[in-house]
């Protein structure tokens, strides 16, 4: 019985406008989640790279708030929506901006890449995010296979080691680094597990 849903990002699987997956699947199941404050949503580097607009318009169906670099305030807290950096659409200032000068509630920012956790302000001491997979397939010895992927494809940044799973402390900040629900391209998982997360969120 959550009070407010997050996901971040990743609905639909795909690349270069090619849709693996419909995003019209997701309607039923979302417009389950129930929550007093609602559920709220960032796109990931899947979404962007195949059909934002048809991913956001079946959000948008089942009742799903999905932020691009905005904010958003739900009871005793502010939601920084940050889009996605690994795919390019991530803006930390405008985020920020969208803030009220005077406020003086917590905020957390969701976002779908991790990797910009260092890059965000100090007023943002807890990071949702997604888009390791926690390394999808985890080998003993071998560790993780999601980035041996990404190189194998010519991508030589997948994710930064540092923020590769779970709860992570850097610095001040709290990062929380789901394993997602889904499979990725690959339909495989190997002591990578998929997740949800309850957190409680308590005021100082």
């Amino acid at each position: 019985q959550p009070d407010l849903v997050v996901i971040a990002g990743d609905f639909v699987n795909g690349t270069a406008g090619a849709l693996a997956s419909d995003p019209q699947a997701l309607v039923s199941s979302l417009s389950a989640l129930q929550a007093p404050d609602g559920t709220i949503a960032v796109l990931g580097n899947h979404d962007h790279w195949t059909a934002p607009a048809a991913v956001r318009a079946a959000l948008a169906q089942a009742d799903v708030t999905v932020l691009g670099n905005q904010t958003v305030e739900r009871g005793p807290l502010w939601i920084a929506g940050i889009d996605d950096h690994y795919s390019g659409h991530a803006d930390v200032t405008a985020t920020m901006q969208a803030l009220p000068a005077s406020n003086r509630k917590p905020v957390i920012a969701l976002t779908h890449s991790p990797d910009l956790a260092p890059a965000l302000p100090s007023a943002v001491t807890l990071v949702l995010a997604g888009h390791t997979h926690c390394g999808q397939m985890v080998l003993p010895v071998i560790g993780p296979l999601a980035p041996v992927f990404g190189k194998l494809v010519g991508d030589r940044h997948y994710y930064d080691a540092r923020f590769e799973c779970g709860l992570v402390k850097h610095g001040s900040r709290t990062i929380i680094v789901r394993a997602g629900v889904g499979s990725g391209s690959i339909p495989m998982r190997l002591s990578a597990p998929p997740d949800w997360w309850l957190v409680t969120v308590r005021g100082r």
